[in-house]
This record gives structure tokens, sequence and C-alpha cells, in this order.
């Protein structure tokens, strides 16, 4: 895995840290985060190479969070996770609207994020949608 910088954010912080464990072990340097205000003060700041965010967030959602990067010309192409219990068909629109992926709270999640990560240093995409 080539990835450098991941931000993982979501108001689950046992999750959260969980994630940036695993991520860190693999050399990942990882920042957290448990409020979408947050995420946005640290995506501006340290430039990650992707990151992970919870569809619900205090102080917004993770799909304005996305919307609010893609409009900013040197975030719009940067890798987004967006994490759920489960996608419907209007989390499926707003992630393929978006140019994010999500994926599943659960067993395969840090799976998932390791194929974003590949595609981001590879800048070959693969599909990562549940």
């Amino acid at each position: 895995m080539n990835l450098q910088k991941l931000i993982i954010a979501d108001h689950d912080a046992v999750l959260v840290e969980n994630l940036a464990g695993y991520f860190r072990q693999r050399g990942v340097e990882v920042k957290t985060a448990y409020d979408a205000k947050t995420v946005l003060k640290l995506v501006h700041h340290e430039t990650p190479d992707a990151f992970v965010i919870g569809i619900t967030m205090p102080c917004n959602n993770g799909t304005t969070v996305c919307e609010l990067l893609s409009d900013e010309r040197r975030f719009a192409f940067l890798p987004a996770v967006l994490l759920t219990d489960h996608a419907d068909d209007w989390l499926t629109h707003q992630c393929h609207a978006l140019q994010a992926y999500y994926a599943a709270k659960g067993p395969e999640l840090a799976r998932r994020i390791e194929t974003l990560l590949e595609e981001a240093s590879s800048h070959v995409p693969v599909s990562v949608g549940a």
C-alpha cells in the first residue's frame, strides 16, 4: 500500500479508533475526527490521499462534507468512502453523484478501505461500492 495519509471520521469512537489502529499498523498516517466540522478542517490542513466519513455525523453529515469538498477544485477528486449501517437507493444515488464510495460498517470495512487506498496510489479505478 503506497498511500501515506488517511482521515477516518465517524460518531462511533470505537470504530474510528479500531480502523485507525489497523491502518497505522500498516504504515499509513491516520488522522481521526468525530464530527464533520473537524473533518473539513483536517482535509484543508492535512490534504489526505483519501478519507472515510460516516453518513451520520455531528455538525453535518458525510454527504454534505463530500459535496462541500467536491466544490473545491483541489479536492474534487479526493477519494472518499461514506460509512453506512445499510445502503439504500438514496445513498447509492448520492454516492454516484459525488463520485464517492460507500461501505457498510462491518467486518469487510477495512478491506474495502484498503481497496480504495490501492486505487488512490495507482490511479486505477476499481469498484468498491457494496
